[in-house]
């Protein structure tokens, strides 16, 4: 798993327990953070699909529609953006032993939707999260998509550090 690359300014607005949110070279957003449990708690949390609508601010509903295999499943997500809800159907790569997923979009409403997550030991019982998305939602600008999935980054941590504290995991 590749290290992550922070300068020293960067670095340190994670270590106080900030959300640094960037955009990406190629395409799409990053936030990177640290969440008081161990990997596999985080890792547990961020793929328990079923009940993202429990925490998940923007998640409306969410549910596994099948297995390909051990390591593969779709999702199907309606989500809340502004006044109104999307669905997008997700197609989940798991890679358990790094605490890691990635997905493309397998169908809905964007026109992409790519992305990640990344769960590293950080110290003593704590973990470094990634998330990556790119998402391209057709009509709307792509500066004002990748604004605003930008800002809900922090939420979205917040959401997460939450749910991991509560023993939902």
């Amino acid at each position: 798993m590749a290290k992550i690359k922070l300068s020293p300014e960067e670095r340190e607005k994670v270590e106080r327990g900030e959300v640094l949110t960037r955009l990406l070279h190629d395409q799409g957003v990053e936030a990177i953070g640290i969440v008081d449990a161990a990997p596999a708690k985080v890792y547990r949390v961020v793929t328990d699909y079923d009940h993202y609508r429990e925490f998940i601010p923007s998640v409306v509903d969410a549910k596994v529609l099948e297995w390909d295999s051990k390591e593969v499943c779709i999702l199907l997500e309606k989500i809340k953006i502004a006044f109104k809800t999307v669905e997008v159907t997700l197609r989940i790569t798991h890679d358990r032993a790094r605490h890691s997923t990635s997905w493309t979009k397998h169908g809905g409403s964007f026109a992409r939707n790519d992305g990640s997550w990344r769960c590293e030991p950080h110290g003593k019982g704590k973990t470094l999260v990634t998330y990556t998305v790119d998402v391209e939602a057709g009509l709307i600008p792509q500066f004002v998509v990748n604004a605003v999935t930008r800002g809900n980054l922090p939420d979205l941590f917040e959401a997460v550090r939450k749910r991991v504290n509560s023993n939902g995991a």
